[in-house]
């Protein structure tokens, strides 16, 4: 255990750049890491540790079919803080996998840059075919996966993903996860998600064909074998702000119970600054029902999505026959597709423009100054 401050490399995909091999509190701060595969890995269950205002940098593996790996990777991590960090280039930014009873996650204040799931050809370049989820190979900004916390909370973080040079499945990714209960959520709250690109944006391929885009900015998500006590459940995801993304919806809640979306504002023209359109299949601003993967009612049940304002248009690939269908793109309908009873209040903006996609910056600014909040690493002291 022990306060470390320094700079870490690592050269080889394979080997972390910082290990952690304790349970003891460990606190890593104004750092800098960087290599191709996970940065700082901890595997021991009940490991008990912070990383503040580091810089993290994910390189090319330069090995064909490799991928890069995650600024941070836990296992059955007992209490992870990870806040005022910058992290870039990297797969994922912070990846919590597996159960332990009493986890704590804390994820705030951190800028997530250009994040990039697709192999490496070896040679300097991204291989852009025969992606496992179409657009990436599965990896998030964020991922709570197979986790049972007593405090969770991802808040106040901005995530920018430059459409050519970056690809992300969801950014936001809880999966098979939960918070105690109402009164103790997971909370992912007052985030700035701008952009988010499959690796080819204008794929034509129907859904989850090879290079079709399936991805999410925030996502509540499991499987059909889920039960009450593995899906996920008691999350809250509010006062977030989506802008300018060419995925299939902005918001998902697609499995489990319990799970609550308020407030959120979800703006994108599906066009990039030179025109081109996003492709995307059954595209919507917020997706609420239980259509996926078909849970029993006792494990889909009491989800909600209130008091969220959307604008949203998206080109639409036919999933019938892999073509456009336009001309020359499909503006969706702009509120949420709920199943009956599970939406209420939500406001239907008008048709998205570029300017308010430059005006939701701009709040976002005005919310961080309220709020005295410094997004990303801090000067350090001398």
């Amino acid at each position: 255990g022990g306060t470390y401050t320094g700079n870490w490399q690592s050269t080889n995909g394979g080997t972390p750049a910082v290990t952690i091999n304790t349970t003891a509190p460990v606190i890593i701060q104004n750092c800098n890491v960087q290599g191709p595969g996970d940065l700082i890995s901890s595997t021991i269950p009940g490991a008990n540790v912070t990383i503040d205002n580091c810089n993290f940098y994910g390189t090319d593996p330069r090995v064909n079919g490799q991928t890069r790996g995650a600024a941070f990777y836990g296992q059955q991590t007992a209490a992870l803080t990870f806040e005022h960090n910058y992290v870039t280039e990297t797969a994922f930014g912070v990846h919590n996998y597996g159960m332990y009873a009493t986890s704590t996650i804390i994820i705030e204040y951190n800028k997530f840059y250009n994040l990039d799931g697709v192999p490496s050809d070896g040679a300097g370049g991204r291989i852009l075919t025969g992606l496992q989820f179409g657009q990436d190979n599965g990896n998030h900004a964020v991922m709570l996966d197979g986790m049972h916390t007593t405090y969770a909370e991802v808040a106040w973080n901005v995530f920018s993903e430059d459409p050519y040079v970056a690809s992300l499945g969801d950014i936001i990714n809880i999966y098979k996860s939960q918070g105690i209960d109402a009164n103790h959520p997971i909370e992912i709250h007052d985030n700035y998600i701008y952009g988010g690109y499959s690796a080819r944006i204008t794929a034509v391929e129907n859904c989850c064909g090879p290079n079709a885009n399936t991805s999410e900015p925030i996502t509540v998500d499991g499987a059909g074998d889920d039960t009450a006590t593995t899906t996920t459940a008691f999350t809250h995801i509010f006062n977030n702000q989506i802008v300018g993304n060419g995925g299939i919806q902005g918001i998902g809640i697609n499995v489990g119970h319990d799970n609550q979306a308020w407030g959120n504002r979800i703006i994108a023209t599906g066009q990039l600054a030179d025109g081109t359109w996003a492709a995307a299949v059954d595209s919507n601003p917020l997706t609420i029902g239980n259509w996926t993967y078909n849970q029993p009612s006792s494990v889909f049940f009491n989800n909600s999505a209130y008091n969220n304002a959307t604008s949203w248009e998206i080109e639409e690939v036919n999933s019938t026959n892999n073509g456009r269908v336009g001309p020359p793109h499909r503006s969706y309908p702009n509120l949420p597709a709920c199943a009956p009873g599970l939406c209420v209040n939500n406001v239907d903006l008008a048709d998205p423009t570029s300017a308010m996609q430059a005006a939701e910056l701009i709040t976002w600014q005005q919310k961080l100054a309220t709020n005295n909040i410094v997004i990303g690493p801090t000067p350090v002291s001398q």
